[in-house]
């Protein structure tokens, strides 16, 4: 009985394959100018949408939505995509002013479908708040984590 059960397990153990989430590419809001740090403005990255900043920040360098690749997931499965925000703000003091920036939406696809062999992908883009608060920045740059939650 045992012995049935070593086999039984280390067969189950080889057949079992762990999903795999890959970020090909992060997000980027791209290298931005702001003209007047008085006024507030945005930064939109949309999936598959050209890049968007308000009248008061221009791009020097364009941004891009971030691409998710999913392997070895159920095959020709419907899998729900969720994002979480937590700390909205940046809060890196190196850049002069840790409540400037905030990020206040993200955009991807609610569902997403794994073809035949189980593997899927889509772009998360987002919205990047200017507060125009009037502090002076330095160049640099920031990050924040975000989580996407894939369930199916």
């Amino acid at each position: 009985m045992w012995r049935y059960m070593v086999l039984a397990l280390l067969f189950a153990s080889h057949w079992a394959k762990a999903q795999d989430i890959s970020v090909v590419k992060k997000l980027s809001f791209g290298t931005i100018a702001i003209i007047d740090q008085n006024s507030a403005g945005t930064v939109t990255i949309e999936p598959n949408v050209r890049p968007q900043t308000s009248s008061n920040i221009l791009f020097v360098e364009f941004g891009h939505a971030a691409e998710i690749l999913l392997t070895d997931f159920p095959h020709n499965r419907q899998i729900s995509v969720q994002s979480t925000i937590y700390n909205d703000w940046f809060g890196y003091w190196n850049l002069g002013a840790s409540d400037a920036f905030q990020l206040t939406e993200l955009y991807h696809e609610k569902a997403i479908y794994t073809d035949s062999v189980g593997s899927g992908e889509f772009k998360v883009g987002g919205q990047l708040r200017f507060a125009g608060n009037g502090k002076s920045l330095s160049d640099g740059v920031q990050t924040l984590n975000v989580e996407i939650t894939l369930s199916y």
